[in-house]
């Protein structure tokens, strides 16, 4: 689509950012909908993140997305945040409305409604939910399984503490954390009806020390937010025993396509955009 004086600029802030496909993603929302809008990825530094985010008004920019590592600095950075932002402590979506920066985030939506779409049929909703991390990532998803109604998650980190924080945070009344590698854990393991991986172990083929996945119901699914890979270690042993499995190609789709449609009104197509990107990565 042509750009004109009349397009909405919309955009990524992000260090580094030259590596993402956001804009091819936003210029396919466009053509789904026929909105006139252009996505442009804006390499912004965390010392200059005040000012950039400071002169979105000012450039007539209608909202961007946050990416690493500025999701929770532009939390602190902005007065007005959503519901979700607020209780996940970071954003990953600004918008811009006249003078005033509110912050959003889409990425427990996106992850909620691609699970939806990807493992509905396993009944993950009836729980137990294991989650293996206690990073940003690992607050979404936590947000998204109590917004779902999930009534036990249990959270699976190094640093049991720091997920033990989590849990007291976003979900005190169902949750628990406990170590990875200890007898905890495959206890868990063998309850679970879903266990998504949040972390960065699988990006480059490393597998998790300590967890065995035999122990998991047969009727249980795997989720990794990882996508490139499309099939990391976990996900090719879950695979392997016949479970379903997903990875987070849907859900960087589906909350990039939340966001357009809060910027602009309109809903773009996704499995049109989920094809063309599985495409591109090969998988």
């Amino acid at each position: 689509m042509a750009v004109s004086g009349k397009s909405l600029v919309l955009g990524v802030f992000g260090d580094p950012v030259a590596h993402s496909l956001s804009p091819q993603m936003h210029a396919r929302f466009a053509e789904s909908t026929g909105r006139d809008t252009v996505y442009v990825p804006f390499h912004v530094r965390a010392e200059g993140l005040e000012t950039a985010l400071e002169a979105l008004p000012s450039l007539g920019i209608g909202g961007v997305n946050i990416t690493v590592p500025h999701k929770e600095a532009v939390y602190r950075l902005l007065p007005q945040h959503s519901e979700a932002a607020a209780a996940i402590g970071a954003v990953n979506t600004v918008i811009v409305d006249g003078e005033h920066l509110r912050g959003d985030n889409t990425d427990a939506d996106g992850f909620r409604a691609d699970l939806a779409a990807q493992l509905g049929h396993t009944g993950w909703e009836s729980g137990p939910v294991m989650v293996l991390g206690a990073g940003g990532a690992a607050r979404a998803v936590v947000h998204a399984l109590v917004a779902a109604g999930v009534p036990e998650i249990v959270l699976a980190n190094r640093t049991p503490e720091k997920g033990q924080a989590l849990i007291d945070q976003l979900a005190p009344e169902r949750g628990r954390a406990v170590a990875l590698a200890s007898a905890e854990v495959q206890e868990a393991v063998g309850r679970a009806r879903l266990l998504v991986n949040t972390t960065s172990l699988g990006l480059k083929g490393e597998r998790f020390e300590g967890l065995d996945l035999t122990a998991l119901p047969t009727t249980a699914g795997v989720y990794d937010l990882i996508y490139n890979p499309a099939r990391t270690p976990l996900l090719r042993e879950a695979e392997a025993r016949g479970l379903a499995v997903a990875n987070g190609l849907g859900m960087l789709v589906r909350q990039g396509a939340i966001s357009y449609a809060r910027w602009t009104g309109a809903e773009p197509a996704v499995e049109p955009v989920l094809e063309w990107l599985a495409h591109e990565l090969g998988a």
